[in-house]
């Protein structure tokens, strides 16, 4: 399992490198649905411990042309996480290639605001 967060919000990647909770500064992102930190308590940091085998950053430019291609080449209008998952992929697809890939893509956590620039840029 890959996992992909964006470089603006890394405290899913750092946590998991750390293999730890650790206290990471995040921004703002188009990727609203892994913004922010992750509580100490949470379920999710034991899960990406047990269950990731890898851990990415993707760079915040490289969201919205994702998305953006997303929707031209697969008629898919999808949220920044997802945005993130797919160019993870693209930006290293070697040691996937010849391999079954699923990405989840998900469409609930973008505004039509932001879809609009995204879309018409």
């Amino acid at each position: 399992i890959l996992a992909a967060s964006p470089e603006r919000s890394p405290a899913v990647h750092v946590c998991w490198r750390e293999r730890r909770w650790v206290d990471v500064a995040c921004q703002d992102t188009l990727s609203d649905a892994t913004a922010g930190g992750v509580d100490p308590d949470s379920v999710t940091l034991p899960l990406c411990y047990e269950l990731v085998d890898r851990s990415v950053l993707v760079e915040e430019p490289r969201i919205a042309p994702v998305l953006r291609e997303l929707f031209e080449e697969e008629g898919v209008l999808v949220e920044g996480a997802a945005g993130v998952a797919v160019a993870a992929l693209l930006d290293d697809p070697d040691p996937w290639r010849g391999r079954n890939v699923v990405i989840p893509l998900c469409g609930g956590n973008l505004s039509l605001k932001q879809a609009r620039e995204i879309l018409l840029a």
